[in-house]
């Protein structure tokens, strides 16, 4: 996750937490410090095999009953849960926005007559691309009479703030 969007959720817990600070009515001692650990609990998680378990939420729902400020407590944790759940969904959308089909139409499918200059050159406008774009990867596959049948491509084209990743198949459908 960009390291942007983690210092705004970070912003957003902090915030959260001065906010639930400052609706408390219970006097107790260094109470603030205890919304901040609550509320990093509940955010806390636990990676197996790329799925994500809200470890420290758990934790605070079978462990953690506190006798002051109970309400208070209880919605820094459910802040912390509420901080994991969106960290856990803006990869996806970030995805969902970024990562879309566009189609780009071969010239020709046939090895003798693919004009593999036009075609980069048809790629690079169909897709907005530069011209500092890197070839990762490229394979191809003809069958016995010269006709394409598989593509695959990797590039990177490197920007201002990364890389674009660019993956391009062939359609079986259209060969």
């Amino acid at each position: 996750m960009d390291k942007a969007i983690m210092l705004d959720l970070f912003l957003l817990q902090v915030i959260g937490v001065f906010y639930i600070y400052n609706r408390s009515k219970e006097e107790e001692s260094q109470v603030l410090l205890k919304l901040f650990g609550y509320s990093i609990l509940g955010a806390f998680s636990f990676a197996i095999n790329s799925i994500k378990l809200p470890i420290g939420f758990i934790i605070f729902l079978l462990f953690f009953k506190p006798g002051e400020n109970i309400k208070r407590k209880r919605e820094a944790a459910f802040l912390g849960f509420a901080v994991f759940l969106i960290s856990i969904a803006i990869p996806f959308f970030q995805k969902t926005v970024y990562e879309w089909p566009r189609v780009v139409e071969l010239e020709d499918y046939h090895l003798d007559k693919i004009s593999f200059e036009e075609e980069w050159k048809n790629v690079q406008e169909e897709l907005g691309m530069g011209n500092y774009a890197v070839i990762d990867s490229f394979e191809t596959a003809f069958d016995k009479e010269g006709e394409l049948y598989s593509l695959d491509i990797s590039l990177t084209e490197p920007v201002i703030d990364g890389f674009i990743y660019y993956h391009l198949q062939l359609d079986e459908e259209k060969t």
